[in-house]
């Protein structure tokens, strides 16, 4: 498999606009943290196109609830006051659980999800909070809740020209919590199961 992963090409754009273009080459992947596309290195990758200029890592909140940028990295989204409260917490604790802070502090939140992958840490708390993602594509957003986001293993409803823009989270009433539970081989192994 590392032998047939060769992108030629790397580009870093600064504003969402300059995706469209680079994701219809033929062979182009997304790239953030790069934990997952630089170990998997899926073939016929022809271009690298990095989504982390596009200031997509932030966790904001309002009155309608949560939300958080696809290029969240994991040691921010732990550090972030406006997930410390129940249920909320219930990321901050799933994030904990992802790999060693080396990794945590690379991995990205879009990453994470659009890996979609069912060992994944993140999905399992997002989808106990409701959330649901926000896709940016050329004709403009779309919503899909996160529990209808993946359609397979390694599978998910983006389209070739779009990318997961970010991650929102319905307001939660006060009197609700949540815990997240993992059960793996060590503390940095892949989840044999999350609940």
């Amino acid at each position: 498999m590392g032998t047939e992963f060769k992108p030629e090409q790397y580009h870093r754009p600064e504003v969402i606009e300059a995706m469209y273009p680079l994701l219809r080459e033929r062979g182009a992947k997304i790239i953030a943290g790069g934990t997952d596309l630089l170990v998997n290195r899926p073939p016929g990758t022809q271009s690298l196109v990095d989504i982390s200029k596009l200031g997509l890592d932030y966790v904001k909140s309002d009155d309608k609830g949560t939300t958080i940028g696809a290029t969240m990295c994991f040691t921010k989204l732990i550090a972030s006051p406006l997930l410390d409260k129940q249920p909320l917490s219930v990321l901050k604790d799933s994030a904990k659980e992802i790999g060693h802070y080396n990794l945590r502090h690379i991995a990205t939140i879009g990453g994470n999800i659009c890996n979609a992958v069912p060992s994944a840490d993140s999905p399992v708390a997002l989808i106990a909070l409701d959330a649901f993602t926000v896709i940016q594509g050329p004709d403009g957003d779309r919503t899909i809740p996160l529990d209808a986001f993946f359609t397979f293993v390694r599978e998910t409803v983006l389209k070739p020209e779009e990318f997961l823009k970010e991650v929102r989270i319905p307001f939660q009433l006060d009197n609700t919590a949540a815990s997240f539970q993992k059960i793996g081989r060590t503390k940095v192994d892949i989840a044999l199961v999350n609940a």
